[in-house]
C-alpha cells in the first residue's frame, strides 16, 4: 500500500496533543541547547585541546557500557502504557539490575584507559571521569521509570521542565566548577554535575508520578519476558552510542592523538547541540503520538511523512545556519583558539540534518512494534559512523587540515545511510518512495542554496569586517534567504509548522510572512 495523504479537515485529539507536545519539547530543547553552548563556549576558553580530547574519550567510554542503562525497558513500558500497572514493578527493578551492571561495566572499561592514548597522566583522568559516570547509573533508575507515565500520558509539558530544568544544573554546573576548580580538579569539574542530575530528576518525577517503586513486587518470573521483548531496545540503545560516542574512540585508537580527538569532539559537540537534542525531544513526542495511531495506517503514514517535514524545517536552518556563523563565531569567541574545528563544523553542519530526521522514522518502527528492524537500522549508521571516522583517521594525512578530511568521512557517510534508512524504513510502512523524499529533501535543499552565497561571501567580503558585523551579515543573510525560499516555494511546510505554535505566535508569524488567516 503507498500513502497518499489525505488533507485534514481537522486536527486530531493526538495530532493536537503531538503538535504541543513538539512546541514544549522545541521550546525544552533549545533552551537546553543554549545552556549546552553556553557551557562549550566558557569550557573552550579555559580548556585546552587535549582536555577536551580527555573529556570526548571518557564519555564515549562511558557512553558505550551505558547501553545497558534501564535495559531498553523504559521505551517498552511506554509503549506499553496500558499495561503500566502490571508492569511497573519487575521493569524497575530489572532496570535498577541493569543499571547496577552498567556501572560495575563503566568501572570495567575505565581499566583499559591506556588504550587510547600514550600518555599517563590522561589515561588516569579519562578513568576518574568514567568512575564518577558510573556512579550516576543506578541512581538515575527511579527517575528514568517514573517518567514513564507522564510520557505515555503525553504530559510533554511537564517532562519538558524537568528534564530542562536538569540540563540547567548538569551545564551550570559544569560551568561554575570548571570557573572556580579547573585548576585543582581539571577535567573532573565536568562530570561532577551527573550524579546530582539524576538525584534531581528521581525527586522530580517522583513529585509528578508518586508511584511507590520500592513497594511494588518485583515478579522475578516475568524477567525473561520482558528481556525477550526488549532485547532490541537494548541493541539499539548500543548503536546510538556507536552513533554519538565510538567515533572518538576511533579516531583515537587510530591516531593515538588527543589533541585531534578534542578537536573533533569539540566540532561535532557543537554541530550535536542542534541535532542530537532536537532528535531525543521530538523523539519523546513522536514515539507516543504514533503508538496511539497505529490502529489507522493512513493517520499514522500521514504523520510521519507530516513530522519529516517539520524535522527538516527545523533541523536544517539551525546546522546550516551554524555552518555558515561559526568562522565569525569562533573569531569573537575564542579568537581563533579552535579555528582548527571551523572546517569541521561547517562540513558536519551541511550533513547532519539527515541524522536527526532519521529520529522520526526510528520512532514509527518503535511505536508499530518494529523493534528489531530498528535495532537493526541504529546498528548500520553506527557501524559506518565507525567505520568513517577509522578511515578518516586513517587515510586523511595528519596536518591543519586533518579534522576538516575526517569530517568529509563521518559526514557524508552518516548523511547516506540516513537517507537511505529512512526511504527504506518508510516503504515498509507502506509510504511510496517519492513521498518519503518529496517530505526530506525540500528544506534542507533550499537551506544548502541559501549557505552558498552567505558562505561565499562570508570568505571573501565578511571575513573582512569585525566579529560581530561578520556575525551579523552571514547568518542575516542566510535567514533572508531562507525564509524567502520557504515561503515561495514549500508554504505549506509552514502552514503545518503554525499548527505547532501557540494561536497568537502563529497570527504574529502569518503576518510576517505575508500568509493569509486559516478558514476555520
Amino acid at each position: 500500500m503507498t500513502s497518499n495523504e489525505p488533507p485534514d479537515s481537522s486536527t486530531p485529539p493526538v495530532g493536537r496533543a503531538a503538535f504541543r507536545g513538539s512546541f514544549w519539547m522545541l521550546f525544552n530543547a533549545v533552551a537546553t541547547r543554549l545552556t549546552g553552548l553556553m557551557a562549550t563556549v566558557l569550557l573552550g576558553l579555559w580548556l585546552t585541546q587535549a582536555d577536551f580530547g580527555v573529556f570526548g574519550i571518557a564519555m564515549s567510554v562511558s557512553a558505550l557500557a551505558a547501553v545497558l542503562r534501564e535495559g531498553g525497558l523504559r521505551q517498552y513500558l511506554v509503549r506499553e502504557h496500558r499495561r503500566h500497572e502490571q508492569l511497573i514493578g519487575p521493569v524497575f527493578y530489572m532496570a535498577l539490575c541493569f543499571n547496577l551492571l552498567t556501572a560495575g561495566l563503566m568501572v570495567g572499561m575505565a581499566q583499559f584507559s591506556s588504550l587510547w592514548t600514550e600518555d599517563a597522566a590522561q589515561a588516569h583522568s579519562i578513568a576518574l571521569l568514567v568512575y564518577v559516570a558510573a556512579i550516576s547509573a543506578p541512581l538515575g533508575t527511579p527517575g528514568a521509570v517514573l517518567q514513564a507515565r507522564p510520557m505515555g500520558g503525553l504530559q510533554f509539558g511537564t517532562i519538558s521542565a524537568i528534564t530542562g530544568f536538569s540540563s540547567l544544573i548538569r551545564y551550570g554546573g559544569m560551568i561554575l566548577l570548571a570557573w572556580r576548580f579547573a585548576d585543582t580538579l581539571g577535567t573532573l569539574t565536568l562530570v561532577l554535575t551527573l550524579p546530582v542530575c539524576a538525584v534531581f530528576e528521581w525527586v522530580a518525577f517522583r513529585y509528578v508520578n508518586p508511584e511507590r517503586l520500592w513497594s511494588r513486587r518485583p515478579e522475578v518470573s516475568t524477567w525473561p519476558s520482558l528481556l525477550s521483548h526488549a532485547r532490541w531496545i537494548l541493541l539499539g540503545s548500543l548503536a546510538i552510542a556507536m552513533i554519538n560516542w565510538a567515533p572518538n574512540l576511533a579516531l583515537s585508537a587510530v591516531s593515538r592523538d588527543t589533541d585531534l580527538v578534542g578537536v573533533y569532539f569539540m566540532a561535532f559537540n557543537i554541530v550535536a547541540q542542534v541535532g542530537i537534542l532536537l532528535s531525543a525531544n521530538v523523539g519523546a513526542v513522536l514515539l507516543p503520538a504514533f503508538a496511539k495511531l497505529t490502529g489507522d495506517r493512513g493517520r499514522l503514514d500521514s504523520a510521519i511523512l507530516k513530522s519529516i517535514r517539520q524535522m527538516m524545517l527545523l533541523a536544517t536552518p539551525l546546522s546550516l545556519g551554524l555552518a555558515v556563523t561559526f568562522p565569525a563565531l569562533e573569531q569573537l569567541i575564542w579568537h581563533g583558539k579552535w579555528e582548527s574545528a571551523a572546517a569541521a563544523v561547517r562540513v558536519l553542519g551541511y550533513m547532519y540534518p539527515f541524522l536527526v530526521m532519521l529520529a522520526v522514522p526510528l520512532a514509527a518502527q518503535q511505536a508499530v512494534g518494529q523493534f528489531r528492524q530498528w535495532a537493526l537500522t541504529l546498528l548500520a549508521v553506527g557501524g559506518v559512523s565507525i567505520a568513517s571516522a577509522a578511515a578518516g583517521g586513517v587515510m586523511v594525512p595528519h596536518g591543519a587540515r586533518a579534522v576538516e578530511g575526517i569530517a568529509w568521512w563521518t559526514g557524508l557517510s552518516g548523511a547516506a545511510v540516513a537517507l537511505t534508512c529512512t526511504v527504506l524504513i518508510a516503504g515498509r510502512l507502506g509510504i511510496a518512495v517519492g513521498a518519503t523524499v518529496a517530505s526530506a529533501l525540500p528544506a534542507w535543499a533550499i537551506a544548502l542554496a541559501a549557505a552558498i552565497p552567505a558562505i561565499w561571501l562570508d570568505g571573501r567580503v565578511f571575513a573582512n569586517l569585525g566579529s560581530i558585523v561578520r556575525f551579523m551579515a552571514s547568518g542575516g543573510l542566510f535567514s533572508v534567504l531562507f525564509v524567502a525560499c520557504v515561503r515561495i516555494l514549500v508554504p505549506g511546510h509552514i502552514e503545518e509548522a503554525l499548527a505547532m505554535v501557540p494561536s497568537s505566535a502563529g497570527r504574529f508569524c502569518r503576518r510576517a510572512l505575508l500568509l493569509p488567516e486559516p478558514v476555520s
